[in-house]
């Protein structure tokens, strides 16, 4: 879905104060939310700390020029929209700053309206390739899905009689025996793989339940009951920003309060030492989407890494600390419920401040009821 313009952030890029003024005033008062930079440098400055939707470059600047701030400002942030400004326009220029990524070209001096529409045209852009993306990995998680349930169900008869077996030997056995541990460890490592193929068979969406009105602070808040005292064991703080007035969504309970918690498991395990777990909620897009927040402290996502965290199977875990499923069930569980799941990282070569939030956007009831009613 399209932001609306006041969801639009741009970024303007020159060294002429008086344009930069004017402009940012005429894009406030559209609806845009602008921002400005008189050089290069401020502008990647910039970049690192906040993505912007779109911007607006201009090519010839004191210190480092305009391609040369469109390759760092791609190398820091892919998705943002750069359109490229000059005075004197080239053929030359203009391949060049289109091989390094722009989507647009405008010549000075600037008209308010063309820019506006070259803006709104570049952000369409980004969203219909955000949405093809976004298919793209849903069409790869149905075809794994498909065989994952087939190995699932092939393992998961043996993996039963294992621990069956095990549990009737236990059973004719004291502590003392000679084979106790070693069974029990058979036990602990069936029970591991059997969860894994439990994991398989979730992330192949093969169970059937039944949906329900969710409140979802109080499904985050049973979530925070399970994990509370994981939580201080770590010495890991828990600050709560939920509001009170959230829209109902309709949904499976269990299923999202399984994606709370793997978002949730993954920051314990990644903010050794300690560090800040934000949970926070809020109603979006007048009540028509819920919006849930999941932020830590930890390193942050490698930028070679970000690209494939959803990707079934893929862990920067240890081997036999995590199966790689855990945010692939959790981008399928969301887009099964009509929503969406993004993340926002920053590692220590980013910034000062490190940490990774994931950002869940799913439909309220109330925009059910309306597509419902549309539907009819």
């Amino acid at each position: 879905m399209l932001k609306k313009k006041s969801d639009i952030s741009v970024l303007l890029v020159d060294d002429e104060r008086v344009f930069l003024k004017v402009m940012s005033k005429r894009l406030a008062l559209k609806g845009f939310k602008p921002g400005t930079a008189l050089c290069g440098e401020d502008a990647v400055s910039m970049v690192k700390e906040k993505h912007f939707d779109v911007i607006v470059l201009d090519i010839a600047m004191p210190g480092i020029d305009g391609i040369q701030t469109l390759r760092k400002i791609k190398e820091e942030d892919k998705d943002s929209q750069v359109i490229m400004m000059t005075g004197y326009a080239t053929v030359e220029r203009s391949v060049e700053a289109m091989k390094e990524g722009a989507i647009d070209f405008l010549e000075k001096p600037v008209d308010a309206e063309v820019l506006i529409n070259k803006i709104l045209k570049a952000h369409e852009a980004s969203e219909k390739r955000r949405q093809e993306v976004h298919m793209s990995h849903t069409e790869k998680l149905a075809s794994i899905g498909t065989l994952a349930a087939g190995v699932a169900h092939e393992l998961n008869n043996p993996l039963t009689i294992i621990l069956g077996m095990t549990d009737l030997m236990l059973e004719e056995m004291t502590p003392d025996s000679k084979h106790y541990e070693n069974l029990k460890a058979i036990e602990r490592q069936g029970t591991n793989a059997k969860r894994i193929v439990e994991n398989l068979l979730r992330f192949a969406r093969y169970t059937e339940y039944t949906e329900e009105d969710i409140n979802i602070n109080q499904s985050l808040d049973e979530v925070l009951t399970i994990v509370r005292k994981t939580l201080a064991f770590n010495n890991i703080d828990i600050v709560c920003e939920m509001n009170k007035s959230l829209p109902i969504v309709r949904g499976i309970p269990g299923e999202l309060q399984q994606v709370f918690l793997n978002i949730i498991t993954n920051a314990i395990y990644e903010m050794k030492g300690g560090g800040n777990l934000t949970i926070g909620t809020k109603s979006i897009e007048d009540g028509q989407k819920v919006e849930v927040w999941i932020a830590d402290t930890g390193p942050g996502i490698k930028r070679k890494n970000q690209e494939r965290i959803f990707d079934p199977f893929f862990t920067t875990k240890t081997v036999g600390e995590g199966t790689g499923l855990g945010l692939s069930v959790s981008y399928g569980l969301v887009a099964k419920h009509g929503g969406d799941i993004t993340f926002d990282t920053k590692t220590k070569d980013e910034s000062l401040v490190t940490g990774t939030e994931f950002i869940i956007t799913l439909p309220s009831i109330a925009q059910i009821n309306e597509e419902d009613k549309y539907a009819k």
